[in-house]
Protein backbone atom coordinates (compact mmCIF):
# COMPACT_ATOMS: atom_id res chain seq x y z
CA UNK A 1 0.00 0.00 0.00
CA UNK A 2 3.18 2.65 0.51
CA UNK A 3 4.22 2.05 -2.51
CA UNK A 4 0.90 2.45 -4.18
CA UNK A 5 0.38 6.06 -2.15
CA UNK A 6 3.97 6.97 -2.87
CA UNK A 7 3.33 6.35 -6.55
CA UNK A 8 0.32 8.19 -7.00
CA UNK A 9 2.21 11.17 -4.88
CA UNK A 10 5.17 11.14 -7.37
CA UNK A 11 2.66 11.07 -10.30
CA UNK A 12 0.35 14.42 -9.08
CA UNK A 13 3.79 16.44 -8.60
CA UNK A 14 4.69 15.26 -12.74
CA UNK A 15 1.52 16.24 -13.89
CA UNK A 16 -0.53 19.61 -13.74
CA UNK A 17 -4.08 19.01 -15.33
CA UNK A 18 -6.85 22.42 -14.35
CA UNK A 19 -10.35 21.15 -15.27
CA UNK A 20 -12.14 24.13 -16.44
CA UNK A 21 -15.42 24.58 -18.37
CA UNK A 22 -14.87 26.69 -21.77
CA UNK A 23 -18.12 27.11 -24.03
CA UNK A 24 -15.70 27.88 -26.95
CA UNK A 25 -14.48 23.75 -26.88
CA UNK A 26 -18.14 22.40 -26.27
CA UNK A 27 -18.22 21.91 -30.07
CA UNK A 28 -15.44 19.75 -30.26
CA UNK A 29 -16.13 17.85 -26.81
CA UNK A 30 -19.13 16.81 -28.53
CA UNK A 31 -17.86 15.94 -31.81
CA UNK A 32 -15.13 13.65 -30.02
CA UNK A 33 -18.28 12.30 -27.46
CA UNK A 34 -19.90 11.59 -31.03
CA UNK A 35 -17.03 9.79 -32.37
CA UNK A 36 -16.81 7.55 -29.47
CA UNK A 37 -20.89 6.97 -29.51
CA UNK A 38 -20.58 5.91 -33.22
CA UNK A 39 -17.31 3.75 -31.95
CA UNK A 40 -19.45 1.86 -29.51
CA UNK A 41 -22.41 1.30 -31.53
CA UNK A 42 -20.37 0.01 -34.51
CA UNK A 43 -18.67 -2.36 -32.18
CA UNK A 44 -22.15 -3.66 -30.47
CA UNK A 45 -23.62 -3.96 -34.23
CA UNK A 46 -20.37 -5.88 -35.25
CA UNK A 47 -20.95 -8.40 -31.92
CA UNK A 48 -24.37 -9.02 -33.08
CA UNK A 49 -23.74 -9.60 -36.66
CA UNK A 50 -20.72 -11.99 -35.77
CA UNK A 51 -23.33 -14.16 -33.24
CA UNK A 52 -26.54 -14.01 -35.64
CA UNK A 53 -24.11 -15.46 -38.58
CA UNK A 54 -22.61 -18.23 -36.06
CA UNK A 55 -26.48 -18.63 -35.14
CA UNK A 56 -26.91 -19.85 -38.59
CA UNK A 57 -24.04 -21.94 -38.87
CA UNK A 58 -25.43 -23.88 -35.83
CA UNK A 59 -28.56 -24.18 -36.06
CA UNK A 60 -30.27 -27.72 -36.20
CA UNK A 61 -31.90 -28.60 -39.21
CA UNK A 62 -34.98 -30.93 -38.77
CA UNK A 63 -35.54 -33.14 -41.77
Amino acid sequence: MKFLSSFLHIANKSTNYEFKFDPATLGQSLEIMLQGMLGIFIAIGMIMLVIYIFGLFTKNKKK
